[in-house]
């Protein structure tokens, strides 16, 4: 017999620690892979951080281009630069020493070459005349003008240069196209995409295996690794991670399409996956308090299978020396220490446990009765419940027999799953009436324990919501149901607030702000933020263009930056904040470009007159067609600027044109008021009557008797 039972105890004691050696097994297997899991979704992270990072800035600099190139290749005398064959050498110093100066006010620039394809030449700020083709030096630009490929505007590196390509089409198909190319310094415009460098960061260029603004010698081995995986997969993203045993580093790179290049940046591992330290921490801490668990089980196990328990008190009584009630005190002192130790590691496992159901679905054979019964939950798995999301405590730890409730300690809140012994609610809306905290979200009854995760899901977007609602301290699911749940966006109150902040009225434009968000709070959470990002977009898109024309740098304002304030936020105040800082700058900057264009429009519109002032066509109405702005605001800008109408300054011109012709030929005044563009001859006489105070003939010979010195005064 007591052979028989030696073996029992023993094949008991090998399954037991079999048990806890496969248990011991299964949770490092799983802590390793969640922290794997961890791990990629960090680098991951960081690699789309680096992605949104360069298209920005690509964004940001093809718009500098746009902006300041177009500015000169638009320029009248530009224009007369590429498109005329018979220009005249005032014309062509005028347009040179415009493009001159732009070159001048640019660092990066190196020069600027207009191809004329009537001509066949280029004009290059490097030469001092024009050019023609074949006599060019550089024969590579020759070739781009000439082969009649280019249709947008593109960069292209050539080497020490950048080139943006700007083509325009001749209307004679067998010649090329004009066009106006801007060089800019490789080195200098790198800079643009990349404006600080560490060791950590560089440049490569695939096509020529070369490294640009490093710090890093090119050699280093973290270097030649992420160079050599670039080389062999030719991804425009990813990710390297390097295995040199010292100063380990993780390698994340990105393509700058434009520039044919990739953004590489590098991160010391330590730095890279700080957080994980966290997960690290409470890994070990979990895998330490496992193993004692199982060595105080296997100790017990020991003792209880091999000595009674009578025996190890006597062997304490009698090894101490000590009265046999003292060393029992003792004893039962530990078996209560150790008690109270497993009470809060299944406290722990339980509150885990039950996270689990609000974060992932159940299984559909997965058997809650049985789980609830393995982690001492005191909830009925047949019963409705209620749960409750809280800032700080309000239901006390104990159950009652009206309410019975589990509790999970949540990040900062506390989650309450609760059950009504007899389901009358009343006692339930009784303890939320007596809430007084900051914050309180109660979810509908919720009937199948597999909907649990969903009503979590809610009132979290609830506790998201609250934020807008600061004097309310109690919601209900259905506050959400209340709000209207289609997608909207009031992209007519959008339009009046961009027009306001154009226009640089402030006050109108915090005003539509105010309107947009009251208008937006009827819907749902989500549609609110998105909303909100929408807009922070669309002003943003208005003020970067202006800081770009003023020389600023406008990165901060993305859609990273409104997501995070959005997200960190404790009111709404600190939500409006940004938004009226970016209408403030947007009205200030709006107000000094706007005097820059509109002198922009009087110029164009006074050279149009002056070039064309002999079409008897000419109008205001043509005038605003060319310049594709309408009649009104262009006569409204003229009369603002230069203290008279476009008509007055139109005869202006042609009566001062006629006086020459009056002076200088024989021709009659009827020929006269035609060729300087007037239709009506009597109409022409009664303006120049009005002008020089005097009738064209009788102007004419006064003035063979004597100089005419009062037309300055009438000029």
């Amino acid at each position: 017999m007591k052979k028989t039972l030696h073996k029992h105890n023993i094949a008991t004691l090998l399954i037991h620690f079999f048990t806890l050696t496969t248990v011991l097994f299964v949770m490092i297997i799983v802590l390793a892979g969640t922290h794997r899991r961890m791990m990629l979704n960090i680098l991951y992270r960081q690699n789309e951080e680096l992605v949104r990072h360069t298209t920005v800035t690509a964004q940001r600099v093809r718009s500098m281009l746009r902006t300041s190139t177009y500015q000169a290749f638009y320029n009248p005398y530009v224009t007369m630069l590429r498109r005329q064959k018979d220009i005249s050498a005032a014309d062509a110093a005028s347009a040179m020493s415009i493009l001159n100066t732009f070159v001048a006010s640019n660092d990066f620039i190196d020069s600027i070459y207009v191809y004329n394809a009537e001509k066949a030449c280029v004009y290059s700020t490097t030469a001092e005349e024009e050019l023609l083709l074949p006599i060019f030096q550089d024969t590579a630009a020759a070739e781009l003008f000439t082969n009649g490929t280019a249709v947008e505007p593109y960069l292209l590196y050539r080497g020490a240069v950048y080139s943006f390509i700007i083509p325009e089409k001749t209307e004679t198909p067998a010649v090329s196209d004009n066009m106006m190319m801007v060089n800019f310094n490789a080195t200098a415009f790198n800079g643009l995409y990349c404006q600080s460098f560490d060791s950590c960061e560089f440049l490569y260029r695939l096509e020529t295996n070369e490294v640009i603004f490093s710090e890093a010698h090119s050699g280093d081995d973290g270097i030649r690794s992420v160079i050599a995986h670039i080389n062999e997969n030719q991804e425009h993203t990813g990710y390297v991670i390097s295995t040199k045993p010292q100063n380990r580093m993780i390698w994340v790179y990105s393509w700058f399409d434009d520039m044919k290049l990739y953004y590489v940046r590098g991160y010391y591992w330590d730095e890279f996956f700080s957080e994980l330290r966290t997960f690290r921490i409470m890994a070990f801490f979990i895998t330490f308090i496992t193993i004692f668990a199982m060595t105080i089980i296997s100790l017990v196990m020991i003792i209880r299978v091999y000595t009674p328990l009578n025996k190890v008190v006597n062997h304490l009584v009698h090894s101490a020396r000590r009265p046999y009630k003292e060393n029992d005190k003792n004893f039962n002192a530990w078996i209560q220490e150790e008690s109270a130790l497993q009470k809060q590691y299944t406290s722990t496992v339980k509150n885990e446990f039950l996270k689990h159901l609000l974060f992932a679905a159940l299984p559909d054979n997965h058997s809650l009765r049985n789980s609830f019964s393995e982690y001492n939950v005191a909830l009925d798995t047949e019963k409705p419940l209620y749960l409750i999301l809280a800032e700080e405590p309000f239901l006390p730890c104990t159950t009652g027999e009206k309410l019975i409730f589990e509790v999970i300690d949540f990040n900062e809140n506390i989650i309450y799953i609760v059950q009504l012994a007899d389901g009358d609610e009343s006692y339930l809306n009784a303890c939320l009436s007596e809430y007084s905290g900051t914050f309180l979200a109660c979810s509908k009854q919720i009937t199948d324990w597999r909907g649990i995760q969903h009503a979590f899901n809610r009132l979290q977007e609830l506790h998201a919501f609250s934020i807008f609602y600061p004097k309310q301290r109690l919601f209900f699911e259905r506050f959400l149901d209340e709000h209207k749940k289609e997608t909207w966006y009031p992209d007519e109150l959008q339009g009046k607030l961009l027009k306001a902040v154009k226009t640089g009225n402030k006050a109108e434009a915090k005003r539509l702000y105010t309107t947009i968000v009251q208008a937006l709070m009827e819907y749902r959470y989500t549609t609110i933020i998105f909303g909100l990002k929408k807009l922070y977009m669309a002003l943003c898109a208005v003020y970067c263009p202006l800081v770009v024309l003023d020389g600023k740098n406008c990165i901060t304002y993305s859609i990273d930056y409104i997501t995070a304030v959005i997200e960190q936020a404790e009111s709404v105040s600190e939500i409006d904040a940004p938004y009226y800082e970016l209408i403030e700058k947007i009205c200030v900057l709006n107000k000094d470009s706007r005097i820059v264009k509109q002198h922009a429009i009087i110029e164009q519109v006074k050279y149009i007159v002056e070039t064309r002032y002999m079409d008897m066509n000419l109008s205001l109405k043509n005038i605003a067609g060319e310049l594709n702005f309408s009649s009104g605001y262009i006569a409204k800008v003229f009369k603002q600027g230069e203290k008279k109408s476009i008509a007055d300054y139109i005869n202006y011109i042609r009566l001062k044109h006629a006086v020459r012709l009056l002076l200088k030929t024989d021709l009659p005044v009827k020929d006269i008021a035609e060729q300087v563009g007037f239709i009506n001859t009597q109409y022409f006489f009664v303006l120049f009557k009005k002008f020089a105070g005097t009738t064209p003939n009788e102007f004419r010979k006064r003035s063979e008797i004597a100089p005419l010195s009062a037309l300055s005064a009438h000029a």
